[in-house]
């Protein structure tokens, strides 16, 4: 059905989105708004494959832009704290992206990113969310 449909659209956006012109056309036809949406949805599918997308998305200026203006960067901070342990590691990725600029790390830090990232590095935490989280806070 029309979820399923969300989801793979999403997956497929990751992949494209390896791929700088492909990027650039992401942006410009509006995909960000929407993948940054489906970190606010409910349903944990979405949030991964959005995150993955958002991930790749992430690397350029301008995708971080339009990523922040719409809340994404308080959604990944949000997302640290969720169950969801792909989700976090997905989260933390793309917070280390976004930690590259000095403007975001302020913001990190005021949404008090920097915690839970550091929570995160603790024993008990999966390798996967644990090294993405360690990545992030080098880049802090």
């Amino acid at each position: 059905g029309p979820e399923k449909t969300k989801e793979r659209a999403a997956n497929c956006i990751e992949n494209l989105s390896l791929d700088r012109e492909n990027r650039e056309n992401i942006r410009i036809l509006g995909g960000t708004l929407h993948l940054v949406r489906m970190l606010f949805s409910d349903k944990d599918e979405w949030i991964r494959a959005a995150a993955g997308a958002i991930k790749n998305l992430s690397v350029d200026e301008e995708s971080k832009v339009d990523i922040d203006k719409q809340e994404g960067v308080r959604a990944l901070v949000d997302l640290l704290k969720h169950t969801d342990m792909v989700i976090v590691g997905k989260s933390a990725e793309c917070l280390g992206n976004f930690a590259n600029e000095p403007a975001y790390r302020t913001k990190i830090r005021d949404l008090d990113g920097v915690s839970r990232l550091l929570g995160l590095l603790e024993a008990g935490t999966p390798d996967e969310a644990r090294l993405a989280s360690a990545g992030a806070v080098l880049n802090l």
